[in-house]
């Protein structure tokens, strides 16, 4: 059955669109939660662009006739906004002051983070918590010395007993070309040149992340009423498909 008005059509496509749009955001949400006290973690946001509707409209609600209805589509954006500053006195502790990731040997090939909670592996590697090697502006894993004081210095240097041994290696991102790999750290998408950053070290610190929480779940609270009425207006749409359908079939064996 066709309803030419294009009426139900129009607004089914923009109730089902909110209620996908809502779901997506309400992951991105929950995944900043429970990400909230995670060191280096950077929020995840929704955004929304215009898509035709008939990319999400079935062909049972019929053309909708004339222009084509518009609905939301999601895209998953990154916000690089620092997070706060939180001294911790390690030296081997690093936050970076301004744009910029440490990067880091991963399983699949380099990988950026501002995660600069740092220790000493078994092999006298300067690595990450969960045991990635830090690289070094060689591009090689940075190897402590095997005794004597080891910190972190302002300009990137790796110090040890005073002495320069190593100097981090620090790049930067264009807007748009990370892709999350873990909760705090990343991956320049294909073909992505990484320029350098201007090393700016806060020893003794780390970044925490960028997620406030009280506004989070106000964020929460007001994706679940859009996506509750969103759900309502499809169930009241299918209730009036539903019932013109009952009454065709009605008058039609009626008719007989």
């Amino acid at each position: 059955m066709c309803f030419s008005g294009g009426v139900l059509t129009v607004g089914w496509a923009f109730a089902a669109s909110a209620m996908h749009r809502q779901a997506e955001r309400l992951d991105a949400i929950a995944h900043n939660l429970a990400n909230a006290a995670t060191t280096g973690f950077k929020a995840a946001g929704v955004a929304f662009d215009a898509l035709l509707a008939s990319a999400i409209v079935p062909a049972s609600l019929g053309d909708a006739g004339g222009a084509p209805p518009r609905v939301l589509a999601a895209r998953t954006a990154i916000d690089l906004r620092p997070g706060p500053i939180l001294a911790t006195g390690r030296p081997l502790d690093a936050a970076i002051e301004g744009p910029g990731f440490f990067v880091v040997a991963g399983p699949r090939g380099p990988e950026l983070t501002r995660a600069g909670a740092f220790t000493r592996d078994a092999q006298g590697r300067l690595v990450t918590l969960d045991g990635l090697p830090v690289l070094g502006e060689d591009r090689q894993p940075v190897a402590l010395p095997p005794a004597g004081e080891v910190r972190l210095a302002a300009d990137g240097a790796v110090l040890g007993d005073g002495a320069p041994v190593a100097r981090l290696l620090l790049v930067d991102v264009p807007v748009g070309r990370l892709r999350r790999t873990e909760a705090a750290r990343f991956r320049p998408a294909p073909g992505t040149a990484l320029g350098p950053a201007p090393v700016r070290l806060i020893p003794g610190a780390l970044e925490g992340a960028n997620v406030n929480p009280v506004l989070a779940l106000v964020e929460l609270i007001d994706a679940l009423r859009i996506y509750e009425a969103a759900q309502r207006a499809v169930r009241q749409i299918d209730d009036t498909v539903g019932r013109a359908i009952h009454d065709v079939g009605r008058l039609t064996g009626g008719s007989a």
